[in-house]
């Protein structure tokens, strides 16, 4: 996780989705809010992962038996594809943005 997050960071495409979209362009804010739900960034997703936010506890499981969940990695990816999801959302009218997401996705 910790590689992939990086990798994404590292690379120059990625810089529109390193800072929050009201943050890096003020003037669409107000726009973007209205049509985006829950906004992330690679930012905030970096924060999250160094606090420790997508650590996976283990749960007690049937009898007692320690359960790994792997709730951490899904909530990791599940993050990551709302960033992406978030920006063809907004920008389906705008081609060019919505391919890069895609791009940067895969």
């Amino acid at each position: 996780m910790a590689h992939a997050l990086a990798t994404l960071v590292a690379n120059p495409l990625a810089a529109e989705f390193l800072r929050p979209v009201t943050e890096l362009h003020p003037e669409i804010g107000a726009s973007y809010v209205a049509i985006v739900r829950r906004p992330t960034d690679l930012a905030r997703i970096a924060r999250r992962a160094s606090r420790g936010g997508y650590s996976a506890p283990a749960f007690a499981g049937a009898r007692g038996t320690s359960v790994e969940t792997g709730g951490g990695l899904r909530r990791f990816r599940r993050n990551v594809r709302r960033l992406f999801n978030n920006a063809e959302e907004y920008n389906a009218a705008d081609p060019p943005l919505g391919a890069l997401a895609r791009h940067l996705r895969s």
